[in-house]
């Protein structure tokens, strides 16, 4: 017989096997992840270094656009010029 919790064990590792080519440090999209890290810490300077590495690397300014985790960066000049004219209106 199964232990009580086997079915969320077995359910985590299916999740894992599916999420890990997202995880992939090769994809472009994981460099914006530390930017993400950083604003939910308040270091916004660190994070908007991220995002420059990030978006140097290939990562469209689009997705971080609309990306909700920075749109408190709004009015930030570094976070506006990364953007270029890819702001909201």
């Amino acid at each position: 017989m199964l232990p009580r919790n086997a079915w969320r064990e077995e359910s985590r590792a299916r999740q894992s096997r599916r999420l890990a080519p997202a995880f992939n440090p090769k994809a472009r999209v994981f460099f914006s992840t530390p930017g993400i890290v950083y604003q939910q810490l308040g270091d916004t300077n660190r994070a908007l270094d991220s995002l420059e590495k990030a978006v140097s690397l290939g990562i469209s300014p689009e997705l971080i656009r609309d990306t909700p985790n920075f749109h408190a960066l709004g009015d930030n000049q570094r976070y506006v010029s990364l953007l270029g004219n890819q702001q909201k209106k």
